[in-house]
């Protein structure tokens, strides 16, 4: 289908409260919004797939046979593997708009209970080599719209974080994840990315499955990227994670099981 005509079809279902006259219908469009989950149109793109497969979702017009089905294209090499790796493409819209749709239909899953354990782990296993083979950390697009692949990945996890098929090594792995993508210098995050990636470490945390002394270890870890050698990119790194950590402080701050989580924060912060 034309991205116009289906531009078209798609502002009157969502002018008609996402509703449409033939049920056996919802699949096709589906089908088709997937298709098209990549347009640089941003209205297209933003306002109209992601906004109507969300609202579909919660209207329970699907199968849980299509869901499924939606989940493994979206988790496909034409999907949130497309191009994988390439900086500054527009390929990245493909990826994490992908992303967002399995956000949502994990999302589901943990309303409904539909997905069998082998596709969780699966999925699981997917996001976190997305995660780490992400090189597009753009946030907002001029004339484009949302890229955003660092907070569609941590939505996707937090999701994940929730589910109790994802075990201890893959919420630690999500952690270093996530650790890295702040480390970075290239980039300074300015569209919320820190609180999107703490809302999934609230959820690892929440599961009780790490112990202390791994979250320190970790929170340690930050220490090794804060090198004040003058450079931009190590100014910029800088920013990033003193921004990360206090996002994190206003997270764990009023938990009094994070008591050693707080001071270990305040601590790293002494050095930025």
């Amino acid at each position: 289908m034309i991205e116009a005509y289906l531009k078209k079809d798609l502002l009157e279902i969502k002018q008609n409260n996402y509703k449409i006259n033939n049920s056996n219908t919802f699949n096709y469009y589906a089908l088709q919004m997937l298709e098209k989950i990549g347009t640089v149109d941003y209205e297209l793109r933003d306002d109209l797939i992601y906004d109507i497969f969300a609202n579909w979702i919660d209207m329970n017009v699907f199968t849980e046979k299509e869901l499924c089905n939606y989940l493994e294209i979206a988790k496909d090499n034409k999907h949130l593997m497309y191009n994988i790796g390439l900086e500054e493409s527009d390929y990245v819209f493909t990826r994490t708009f992908s992303a967002l749709i399995i956000a949502l239909i994990i999302q589901r899953h943990l309303q409904k209970n539909f997905l069998y354990s082998d596709i969780i782990l699966d999925t699981q296993n997917i996001m976190l080599n997305y995660m780490a083979l992400e090189k597009d950390i753009r946030g907002y697009i001029d004339e484009k719209g949302w890229a955003h692949s660092v907070a569609h990945g941590a939505d996707v996890l937090s999701e994940l974080a929730k589910c109790n098929e994802v075990k201890h090594k893959s919420l630690l792995c999500a952690l270093n994840i996530f650790k890295l993508k702040i480390c970075q210098g290239k980039y300074v995050y300015i569209d919320g990315e820190p609180d999107r990636i703490n809302a999934a470490v609230k959820n690892i945390l929440d599961r009780g499955l790490l112990s202390e002394q791994e979250i320190i270890t970790w929170l340690d870890n930050f220490l090794i990227y804060i090198i004040k050698d003058g450079t931009i990119e190590k100014f910029h790194q800088r920013i990033n994670i003193k921004n990360y950590l206090r996002s994190l402080y206003f997270i764990v701050k009023d938990n009094f099981q994070y008591t050693s989580i707080i001071e270990k924060i305040e601590e790293i912060l002494t050095y930025l």
